[in-house]
Parts: structure tokens; C-alpha cells; sequence
């Protein structure tokens, strides 16, 4: 429920859940029971709002950077990298996250590196390993490639108001991270102008165009 509360109950499956602060309502379950779940919301006075939520479409991990999933794979921002999923392309109203882990002040934090829509084949270029949110921490050198399938719902107009619900699906792969992209701290990194990115592109004499970008602290990701 985000940083909302109700004066009523929340109840999954008609378990009514214990309140864990900060607009927080938790139920945790083993994997056996998985599926859709029914979700009511209630208030004082009556008001009611019911929805259902369950995980995304499934997906697999086929291979990285041509190495089969299970595989040693060591990344280090110098190629491009191709990305061969299984049932990725189950859902085109989802989107794919593909991640990796940061050391932010030395705190490990799971950021983006690609957000792209639901397909079997993607290639993260090797530009994303130096500009994604998360860009002026360096990455940590044993590291872990997560492959997210997001699915947003807005349900408007219900008694409580607008609801979000987000249905996900990972798989993962370990990966060993080298190069510049584990060098330096977030101030060093931040300055760092071995992270600025210039991409040029013709098509064939019909058009051209070219993007900049400076470091991090200058031109932060959005």
C-alpha cells in the first residue's frame, strides 16, 4: 500500500494481515503457493476494494555473452552484451529489467542497467555499463545478473482510490565484474570522464545523428 494506511483491514485470501508500518501490510508464502491472490482492502465506514494479483509470466535464462546459463561469465563494460532468454517475449505488456548490484558508500544496491520491452534477444550495449541509474558507484566484482519481467496495473476509481500493482518475475546468473567499471568510489566515479559516452549513428546516408554524454556528477542518468 505504499506510505498509505487504512483504519480497516487488509486481508489476503481472507487472512487479515498485521500492520508493519509505513503503509506496509506483509504476507510471505513458500513457492507451492503460488498464483493468484485476492487482495480486499476495507475501511471504517464500509468502503471496500478488491483486487487480484499474481506473478508475471515466467522466464529463463538461456545464455549471456554466448556462455550457457551456469557458466563462468565475467563482464567488464568493453562489449556489447547479448542477452538469450526463454518465454521473454510471453508478455508484451511487460517490461524486462536487467540488473546488477553497485557498492554505494560500500552498501551493496540493486540498480537498473537496461530497461527494455518484453523480447528473447537483448543486447545491452556496452555504453549502459557506464551510464546507468546507478553510474557514479562502481559495480562489485562479485556480482549477480538479474533478469526482472515487470508488469505495472493502474486499477482506477475504487473506493480507496487509484490502485498499482506490480507483478515480477527473475531469473539470475552469477557474474565476476572487471575493468573500469569496479574502479574508484561514488565521488571518484562521479568525476570519472572515462564515462563519457559519445554514440554515433548513420543510417545509410539517410540520416545521422550523435549523442553526448558527460560523467555522471554532470550529466546523471535519468
Amino acid at each position: 500500500m505504499g506510505m498509505s494506511n487504512t483504519d480497516g483491514k487488509v486481508t489476503v485470501q481472507g487472512k487479515e494481515l498485521p500492520y508493519a508500518g509505513m503503509g506496509t501490510y506483509f504476507e510471505g508464502f513458500s513457492p507451492d503457493q503460488r498464483g493468484n491472490k485476492s487482495v480486499v482492502i476495507t475501511s471504517s465506514n464500509g468502503d471496500q476494494a478488491e483486487v487480484e494479483v499474481g506473478p508475471a509470466a515466467p522466464l529463463e535464462i538461456i545464455s549471456v555473452d554466448g556462455k550457457p546459463k551456469g557458466e563462468d561469465l565475467i563482464l567488464d563494460g568493453s562489449r556489447n552484451i547479448v542477452i538469450e532468454l526463454s518465454n521473454g517475449d510471453a508478455d508484451p505488456q511487460s517490461q524486462i529489467h536487467v540488473s546488477m548490484i553497485s557498492k554505494l558508500m560500500g552498501t551493496p544496491v540493486i540498480y537498473d542497467v537496461l530497461v527494455t520491452k518484453a523480447r528473447n534477444r537483448i543486447v545491452v550495449p556496452k555504453e549502459a555499463f557506464f551510464n546507468y541509474e546507478g553510474s557514479p558507484s562502481p559495480f562489485a566484482k562479485s556480482n549477480t545478473l538479474m533478469i526482472n519481467r515487470v508488469k505495472e496495473t493502474i486499477i482506477d476509481d475504487t473506493p480507496v482510490g487509484a490502485i498499482r500493482t506490480l507483478s515480477c518475475y527473475m531469473d539470475w546468473m552469477p557474474v565476476t565484474v572487471e575493468g573500469e567499471i569496479v574502479k574508484g568510489s561514488i565521488m571518484t566515479a562521479g568525476f570519472d570522464t572515462t564515462k563519457n559516452t559519445q554514440v554515433k549513428v548513420d543510417m545509410a546516408g539517410k540520416f545521422n545523428f550523435q549523442l553526448d554524454k558527460a560523467d555522471p556528477y554532470n550529466s546523471p542518468p535519468t
